[in-house]
């Protein structure tokens, strides 16, 4: 049986970032009251990816947990290879192939909605993380039919992996369900923890 732990919004819009048409991306999260009273979590993430290259110009994050505060923010140069990381206060310089379109978490979100639209297909994406940038390859399942807050559907199952074959974690996985008839529309969200599954349902 279910319970919903908490809320959350992803948006995205057409913007200028330093000049240049830029994609952004806003996903914000907070417990439900619930939850807030047992372990407090709001956080806000924004991300730009420049509209002509595709490749992740600026990200930040800004998360309260149990009344602490941590901040991220990353500036992105495709062309040097390199981010200026400065995580709470303390900054640092990750280096990548020069020339290499990164995309952050969001930005990999995106790109996922867009490119993994048919069966059997696999999809080879570079993830930016703090440690640097990670190939990645996103395999695309069979078509399922799924509950989501629009009623049944049938979704498009999706799971990404670093391109050695390892997952992300070694006590979970994350799946996408996104539905390649309309717009690439991603529906859910599912991480799967030791303890069970932790979905996020977008409206």
């Amino acid at each position: 049986m279910g319970i919903t732990c908490g809320h959350m919004e992803l948006q995205s819009s057409l913007d200028i970032y330093n000049g240049r048409p830029a994609y952004h991306i806003v996903m914000t999260a907070r417990n439900s009251d619930f939850f807030n009273r047992i372990h407090k979590v709001d956080g806000r993430i924004d991300s730009w990816i420049d509209a002509e290259s595709e490749t992740t110009v600026a990200y930040q994050s800004l998360i309260e947990e149990k009344g602490e505060v941590s901040s991220k923010s990353y500036t992105v140069s495709s062309a040097a290879g390199t981010v200026v990381a400065v995580e709470n206060g303390t900054t640092e310089k990750i280096l990548f192939e020069p020339n290499t379109p990164v995309l952050d978490p969001l930005a990999y979100l995106l790109r996922l909605q867009v490119q993994a639209r048919e069966p059997g297909a696999s999809v080879a994406l570079t993830l930016l993380t703090g440690d640097g940038a990670v190939e990645t390859i996103a395999h695309v399942g069979e078509v399922d039919r799924r509950r989501t807050s629009s009623g049944p559907r049938d979704l498009l199952e999706v799971r990404p992996m670093p391109a050695d074959g390892e997952m992300f974690s070694r006590k979970g996985e994350v799946t996408l369900w996104i539905d390649p008839g309309d717009g690439g529309r991603l529906y859910t969200v599912d991480f799967k923890l030791p303890f069970g599954h932790l979905k996020a349902h977008l409206d």
